[in-house]
Formats: C-alpha cells, sequence, structure tokens
C-alpha cells in the first residue's frame, strides 16, 4: 500500500470571515468585522489556527499578559487550511481505492477536494477515514478543509435544544462547550485559558491501495489459564479493496520487547499458524484468532514488579499486517464492600498518584520530549497511577507507551466534564463512534487500569437548578450517554475492561450521595474549596481519593516572563486575572500563608511559601490516607501538570520545573513511608505504611529539636519491625512526655520545638519524616547561614553536584537554578552545621528555554527564614 503524507506539504492558511467579540450583560456575543482578511503561507501540520498566526508573527505570544479576549476573534472566525497534492497516471491506474485518512481534525470541518465536498466532521476525538477514489484525478489535485468557529457552532447547538443542558462555566470562557466534542478545556477551566484552538491536531493521509489486504483495527483480550498459561484472543477487523479468490494464511507471533532499546530482542516461538481463508470478499470482514503463551513475563506497575513487554505481530503468509506492544497482566478491580482497589496479577496495589491534564493548550506543540519529561518526572516521584482527566484529551500514542514503559497506571476518563450533555441520536452516535475509535487506538496498552465515563457529572446532577428541578430528565439523559451507550460500547469491545460510570461515583446504577467517603471514589474539596485548614484531610475516611488538591503560585521567575514587571504581586490586575478559582483564589493563598507563615517580605517568597503550604498541605492528606491502607487503596492530587503559567493546583509548572509538592511526593509517595500524627488523647503516633516486597528490621529514632538553640531536648530509640506490603503503627508516645525536659508552649501555643523521626538500620537511614505541633510562624528560627558551599559541574551534560551546608536549623531549604531543570531534593530540612549534597539536571524540553546552553548556569539557596528576614 502507498502513502502519501500531507504534513511532507506546504499547506496555506486562509481566514474566512472575521467575527469580533462584544461582551454585553447577557454574556458574549460577536458581531462581523471589516478587518483584512489574513493569508498564510508555508504552513505545515499538525498545527492549529491560533500556533500558525503565532508562528509567523502575526500575532504575540498568546501566554504572555491578558490576551484571551483581545484575540478572541481567531476561534470566533472560520478558516482554511489548502494544499495541493500531486497524482500520477500509474498511481491512479494500480488503485482500487484510495482513502483519505484523517487521525483528528479539530473540530467542526468541511473536507473539500477538487471542489467537492467529501464530508463534514464534527468530532476532534475520532478518527475520519473516507473513499475518495472518485475525487482524484491525474495532475494537481486541491484539498481545502473548512475549519468552523468552534463558539459559533456551540451557541447555535444551544439555541436549537429545547431545554438548558447546564454546565460550569470558567472566567473569560466561551458557552455551551457540552454540544461540541471537542477538548473541553479549550474553552477554559479553573485552571487554564480560554482560547479555544482549531485546526488539524493530527496527521493527514491518502492511503492507495492496490490488491493488498490491510488490517484496520486489532484488538486484543487476555485471558489468565492455570499453569501460567495466558490466552491472547484476537479480533482483527481486515479491508480488502476487491474480492480476493486465493487463499491466506493467517499467523500470529509474539516477541520480547526492550523498553531500552525500544525494539523487540527476542522472539518467544516462531509464528503460530492461526487460520486459512479460502478466499476475501470485498469490504470489511472480522477474523478471531487465539494463541497460547506459556509462562510469559508478566507487566507490572513501578514498584511491584517489572515493566516486561512483548511485541505481537500479525501476518498475512510472509508479510507483517499488524503491530502491537503488549504486556502480559491480569488487572482486576475489587469493589467489594465499598472499596475500589486495583488488583495486577493478584496484587493489590495502592495507587499513589495525581490527576493528568492537557500539557498545553495548543496540543500539536506537546512534544514527545515534553511527554517524557513529564511522565519520568512522575515515576521520580514514586508515583504509579496517574488519572488522564475528562476535560481535556484523550494522550497521544507516546503518552500511553511511555506509561506502558514505566509502569504508571492509567485511570482513563473519557472526554465529559462538569457538564450534563444532549442525549439526542445524533449527539450519542457520534459518541459511539468516538469510543470505538479510542478503544481500537489505545485498548491495547497495560497501563490502562479502568475507564470512567467522566467526571463530576453524576455529582453534579444533585447541583444544578435545571437537574435538581426536573430530575427524570436528566437522569435519563445522563443514563442513555453513559450507562446505554458508552459502557456497552467499552463491554463489547474489552470484555475484561472495567467501567466506572463518573468520577465520584458508587457505580452502575448505584444511586446516592457518589461522594460518600464510605464507597467507591471521592473527589475532597472541603479545604480549597471551602477554605479549611488542610488538618480536616485528617477527618476523611475515604476508599480512594481521585481528586483533592491546594493550590500554589508559580515561581516569580515564570511568572516575570508572562506578566509586566508592574505586575508581580499577588493583587495586581494580571496576577488576579490568572488566578481562575474566584472561591477563595488568591485571596484564599493569601489566607492560608497567613495562617501558617510569617508574611514573606517579597512577591518572590510569597510564591515560595504558597509552594511549601501546597506541599504540606497534599503530604498531610496523602500519609493519612496510606495510613488508612487497605481501607483506602489511593491518593490521586490535583493536578500534576500545567497547562500554562498561572496559579494553580499542579505539582510541575508549565515548563517542567518542579514545585515543592513534587519533591514533597518524592518522600510521602516513598513506598517506605514513615509518618506521625496527634490523636485524640493527645498522643503522637507513628506509623510504617511498606507498599515494598521487602521486610524491615530497623530501629525507630524519635528526637524532638528547638530551633531556637538547636538542641535536642529528647530521644528515645526502639526496634520496629515493617513486613512487605503491611502497614500499621509501630510507636505510640504522649505529646507531654515530649515536652518534658523542655519549655512547654505558653498560652498563645507558641512553641520552638518539633519532632524529628527516622528509620535506621547499620547507621543508615531507611526513611525520615517530621511533625510540627503548631502553625510555622510561631517558630522562632535563628539566621540560617544556609550557604553553598561547592559546586562541580560536568561540562556536557551540564548536569552539577551542589553542596549545601548552614550554620542554624533552615528549614525548607530551597535550591533555585537559573536555568529549568530539576534537582534531586529539594525542601529539605538541614540541621545545624549539617551538609547536603544533592544533583541538579537541565531540562532542554521546555517551549521558554530553548536556548538553555547559551544562559550561565548559576545556583542560589535561601530556607524559610529568609523568606520574611
Amino acid at each position: 500500500m502507498k502513502i502519501i503524507e500531507f504534513d511532507k506539504l506546504e499547506w496555506k492558511l486562509t481566514q474566512l470571515n472575521r467575527r469580533n467579540l462584544v461582551v454585553n450583560g447577557n454574556g458574549q456575543d460577536y458581531t462581523d468585522g471589516n478587518e483584512q482578511l489574513i493569508e498564510l503561507n508555508n504552513v505545515h501540520i499538525p498545527t492549529d489556527v491560533h500556533l500558525s498566526l503565532m508562528n509567523n508573527k502575526v500575532i504575540p505570544d498568546l501566554y504572555v499578559g491578558e490576551k484571551e479576549l483581545e484575540y478572541r476573534w481567531i476561534s470566533l472566525s472560520d478558516w482554511q487550511f489548502s494544499t495541493t497534492f500531486q497524482l500520477d497516471q500509474h498511481t491512479i491506474d494500480q488503485a482500487l481505492q484510495i482513502d483519505l485518512v484523517c487521525e483528528s481534525i479539530d473540530t467542526i470541518a468541511t473536507i473539500i477536494i477538487n471542489e467537492r465536498v467529501v464530508a463534514n466532521v464534527e468530532n476532534q476525538f475520532r478518527l475520519y477515514r473516507f473513499n475518495v477514489s472518485s475525487f482524484l484525478k491525474v495532475g494537481t489535485n486541491r484539498i481545502e478543509i473548512n475549519i468552523y468557529s468552534p463558539a459559533v457552532y456551540c451557541k447555535k447547538k444551544a439555541a436549537e435544544c429545547s431545554y438548558e443542558i447546564p454546565l460550569w462555566e470558567y472566567p473569560n470562557g466561551i458557552h455551551h462547550r457540552n454540544f461540541i466534542r471537542k477538548n473541553g478545556c479549550h474553552f477554559g477551566w479553573d485552571w487554564g485559558p480560554c482560547f479555544c484552538p482549531m485546526g488539524i491536531e493530527k496527521p493527514i493521509r491518502l492511503e492507495v491501495m492496490a490488491k493488498e489486504i490491510t488490517i484496520r483495527n486489532l484488538l486484543v483480550e487476555q485471558k489468565h489459564l492455570e499453569n501460567n498459561r495466558v490466552e491472547l484472543e484476537l479480533t482483527i477487523d481486515i479491508f480488502a479493496p476487491t474480492a480476493i479468490t486465493t487463499p491466506s494464511v493467517w499467523s500470529i507471533e509474539v516477541v520480547e520487547y526492550s523498553n531500552e532499546n525500544n525494539s523487540p530482542i527476542q522472539k518467544i516461538d516462531q509464528p503460530t499458524v492461526a487460520f486459512v481463508t479460502d478466499s476475501t470478499a470485498y469490504g470489511h470482514s472480522k477474523l478471531h484468532a487465539n494463541k497460547i503463551l506459556f509462562n510469559p513475563k508478566l507487566w507490572y506497575p513501578a514498584g511491584y514488579g517489572k515493566q516486561f513487554l512483548y511485541e505481537l505481530l500479525v501476518y498475512r503468509d510472509s508479510e507483517v499486517l499488524a503491530k502491537r506492544r503488549i504486556g502480559i497482566r491480569n488487572m482486576k478491580i475489587d469493589t467489594s464492600d465499598g472499596q475500589l482497589t486495583i488488583v495486577v496479577n493478584g496484587q493489590r496495589i495502592f495507587a499513589r498518584g495525581a490527576d493528568w491534564i492537557p500539557a498545553d493548550t495548543f496540543l500539536t506543540r506537546i512534544s514527545e520530549k515534553r511527554l517524557r519529561a513529564l511522565l519520568t518526572s512522575t515515576a521520580a516521584a514514586n508515583m504509579n497511577c496517574l488519572r488522564v482527566w475528562g476535560g481535556g484529551i484523550y494522550e497521544s500514542a507516546s503518552f500511553y507507551n511511555l506509561c506502558d514503559e514505566l509502569g504508571i497506571l492509567i485511570w482513563q476518563d473519557f472526554m465529559f466534564a462538569c457538564a450534563l450533555y444532549p442525549s439526542n441520536k445524533e449527539f450519542l452516535d457520534n459518541v459511539k463512534h468516538e469510543v470505538e475509535d479510542q478503544i481500537h487506538r489505545i485498548g491495547h496498552h497495560p497501563s490502562i487500569a479502568l475507564w470512567c465515563g467522566n467526571n463530576e457529572n453524576e455529582q453534579a446532577l444533585a447541583v444544578w437548578k435545571p437537574s435538581k428541578d426536573n430530575p427524570p430528565r436528566y437522569i435519563i439523559d445522563y443514563s442513555k450517554l453513559y450507562i446505554e451507550t458508552i459502557m456497552p460500547s467499552l463491554q463489547r469491545m474489552k470484555p475484561s475492561a472495567f467501567f466506572l460510570p463518573s468520577s465520584p461515583t458508587n457505580g452502575v446504577n448505584q444511586w446516592g450521595d457518589p461522594n460518600e467517603d464510605g464507597r467507591g471514589d471521592q473527589h475532597c474539596w472541603l479545604v480549597w474549596h471551602s477554605n479549611k485548614p488542610f488538618t480536616e484531610y485528617l477527618k476523611v475516611k475515604s476508599r480512594f481519593l481521585s481528586e483533592f488538591g491546594f493550590q500554589s503560585l508559580p515561581r516569580e521567575a515564570a511568572l516575570r516572563q508572562v506578566v509586566g514587571e508592574d505586575q508581580l504581586n499577588i493583587t495586581s490586575p494580571e496576577m488576579e486575572g490568572r488566578q481562575r478559582s474566584p472561591t477563595p483564589g488568591n485571596n484564599g493563598l493569601l489566607q492560608h500563608t497567613a495562617l501558617h507563615f510569617r508574611v514573606p517580605n517579597s512577591f518572590k517568597n510569597l510564591c515560595y511559601t504558597t509552594q511549601v503550604l501546597q506541599a504540606i498541605s497534599i503530604k498531610t492528606g496523602c500519609e493519612h490516607w496510606r495510613r488508612l491502607s487497605p481501607y483506602c487503596m489511593g491518593t490521586l492530587y490535583w493536578q500534576l501538570n500545567d497547562i500554562w503559567v498561572g496559579p494553580s493546583w499542579s505539582s510541575i509548572e508549565f515548563d517542567g520545573t518542579w514545585k515543592a509538592l513534587h519533591y514533597f511526593a518524592t518522600r510521602f509517595y516513598n513506598p517506605l513511608l514513615l509518618s506521625m500524627f496527634v490523636n485524640e488523647q493527645s498522643e503522637v503516633e507513628a506509623w510504617i505504611t511498606n507498599d515494598s516486597n521487602i521486610s524491615y528490621e530497623c530501629n525507630l529514632h524519635l528526637e524532638m529539636w528547638n530551633v531556637a538553640n538547636a538542641q535536642k531536648t529528647y530521644e528515645s530509640v526502639e526496634q520496629v519491625k515493617s513486613t512487605e506490603f503491611t502497614n500499621g503503627k509501630v510507636n505510640t508516645v504522649k505529646v507531654s512526655d515530649l515536652f518534658n525536659n523542655c519549655c512547654k508552649p505558653d498560652a498563645y501555643g507558641r512553641q520552638n520545638q518539633f519532632l524529628y523521626a527516622y528509620m535506621e538500620k547499620d547507621g543508615k537511614k531507611l526513611a525520615d519524616n517530621t511533625y510540627f505541633f503548631g502553625p510555622y510562624k510561631y517558630l522562632n528560627l535563628k539566621p540560617s547561614g544556609v550557604t553553598i558551599k561547592s559546586i562541580q559541574t560536568i561540562e556536557q551534560s551540564r548536569v552539577s553536584t551542589i553542596e549545601i551546608e548552614t550554620k542554624e536549623i533552615a528549614l525548607f531549604v530551597w535550591v533555585e537554578a537559573s536555568v529549568a531543570g530539576r534537582f534531586s531534593d529539594n525542601g529539605f530540612l538541614l540541621f545545624k552545621s549539617e551538609s547536603k549534597s544533592i544533583e541538579f539536571y537541565p531540562d532542554y524540553t521546555n517551549n521558554n528555554d530553548l536556548n538553555q546552553n547559551d544562559k550561565p548556569l548559576e545556583f542560589k539557596v535561601y530556607s524559610l527564614y529568609e523568606s520574611y528576614n
């Protein structure tokens, strides 16, 4: 089969009309404009309109300053991508069929070839294939893709609907996103902008078929049998452009795959003949085949075993027609007694991770390098699970391949979030095809643990006034979409797949409060959105936390690149404009900061302090819920990554820089966790949570330290044991006993002592942690004198080893670099006269620092004391 790739061609971008935004009391509207229309040559796909205009300097960088409303005319207007291509006589004569394949068009578009309409498309998440043989000619052919305003489309569809379909709206957002099958957060969210890009998101090609049989889709199911045997069940969708009367021999081969070399390395056996077809009919046919594997190497999530992968090949005669990289694993979800537990190969998994959002508004500039940087950062923080959230996109093949290699389990939402949706036949048929296309595309990945219908839509049925006033109407609509359309499509194609109708939820047709903490998963937002102290997490007894979060600011250096110099103030117009979560918003950051810390002495140090506060908040929750295991079996905090530079709940900034939270996550998500809390009897309980297959016998040290004089005021040592995959209390001590040998807190609760605990064996620390008995602002810290003692840098890689020392106890020691990258540790504790060496790894994958090699590599260090003195 001959492939003609259209991404190698030069395209032209033409503005078809101009609509300008009108903001009025009734919401957002638009009017026709008379500005000169834009034409751009030398455009290359995949791309979108906004990115093409930015790359060609027609408009400025939209991420700098406040530009959403000013440049709303781009997404309100209609645009055309066009190009020409050549077909010779031989190609036309030999072709029995020529298909146009569009992997993703975003979103509402008409495809025209040689002035004839091929099709209208209206789903970003579908792969479209059209037989265009009759549209083509010898010589020059012209293809045009007219892409229409998503804002205008949504407004029209909402007006046509006979009743209101509610949703949550966001600052500067475009209305009625629930009427279009497109990336939801393109319309704005409470952590990102609204530019609503439109364009050709993925490659377009022509497939020129002669007498070949092609495999259009390949589904692989696994049955785990006795005696370490696994049966692979294949469903093969083939297409023949003409009837073939000769026999075909179909064979299956499985080859062990190397993650390091990214290639097959060892055959399991010779190709096995699965069946023989005497002839093949014209058009589509479905074939079924089975293959037994004996003692295959199993795929495990990170921390529980290795990530063995295999390449599955399907032959017709001697020609390979399809390949899939698979992992052999027995994936189950245990929901008995209200729990939600991922079980892989019989091993119960505590899901340690976060929620994933699209890494950029402008999807086509998300490179594999950026994904690899984010996902390796995920693994480096001891995470084993990510939730691909339903307000974004089904991620790229590179994303799922990397998760397979790194052992990161995926909770996969279908792309529905924070809204109710239409239930008319046209919409449901569109969704059904979307589900089928995505299962074909990503369903074979071993990392996918479960599929979920939506984000928070079941919970929202009891929130919006229309659905509360007329529950039957909206519950029926809800069931039509998730229970009657999505779920049966998944079960038919992937019988082994586990389906949750929503997140949070209690399960299929299990009505009631979907967010109660005794069953299913839970979204816990009582701290941030209800403006409560993070100690409220200690009252929540959840079975699985699929969302909870606390905001922070990005570092000041990142904000400096996108807001004006005079706007580097948390209450400035641009900073408040970048805050997309009005309740409690930037005021909430200030209030929470004042509750726990002394007022920072600069905007830069405010950014630092909010990041430390965020880290402490999420640490408190994650440690608590890990102590509840096996009752609770998962914590996925909101959120891992950012879509732009602004206040958000992320632990990794837009350019890949780790916030304090991500460094803390490497500790509170460590498979071996030592944690402490004060119970209702005013006792400190020390717990060891062991998610590893290693048992420990070691010494538990408890020490009280005074920050004012750097003296140890209490010390105890006792032997403890922790067996593999267990969790339990190993020590209890009265708070009064800890303070017995030092000054007790005064009437205002001010004190200078904190508890430091660590596990030690043969002089080596296995795990450590701290516990503070009150707000950090009451600690009378001394000038830390924290400094960089030495720096050693490898010239070629610019990886640096930095030695840090301090003269007094230093809390939350923070090292920053002049270029983007990450450290081996940060935000740590240093005792008086102690030194510590850490490594710095530059990152060359982000958009903002493409010329990092030209920048001097410099480091600075400070601690909590320096943030307010």
